[in-house]
């Protein structure tokens, strides 16, 4: 015996056009949104964004994806720079600096 299972077919295509969309288009991970944006200089900078819902991307399996072209039109149109109080006290409580020289030696 056969079951059906019932589908959103809304959710379903929405599902699909996203996929499309994402496909065509150069796409990566976290490497690809600090080549794209110059502000961002570093990945937990990056994951601190899309957490916040501050940067387009996607969540997939656990990993954050982006577009070339979402992140460029995200900057077109003036895309939020942190104030520098906020940047200062993030680099401190990440211990950026610290990660960024142990990369470097």
């Amino acid at each position: 015996m056969t079951t059906v299972q019932s589908v959103d077919y809304e959710r379903f295509l929405s599902h699909l056009r996203t996929l499309l969309n994402f496909s065509l288009s150069e796409r990566g991970g976290v490497e690809l949104a600090t080549e794209v944006v110059p502000t961002i200089s570093h990945p937990v900078y990056v994951r601190r964004l899309c957490q916040e819902d501050r940067l387009p991307h996607r969540k997939i399996g656990g990993r954050y994806l982006f577009t070339r072209l979402e992140l460029e039109a995200w900057m077109a149109e003036g895309a939020p720079t942190p104030a520098s109080e906020w940047a200062a006290e993030f680099r401190q409580r990440y211990c950026i600096d610290t990660i960024m020289e142990s990369e470097a030696a």
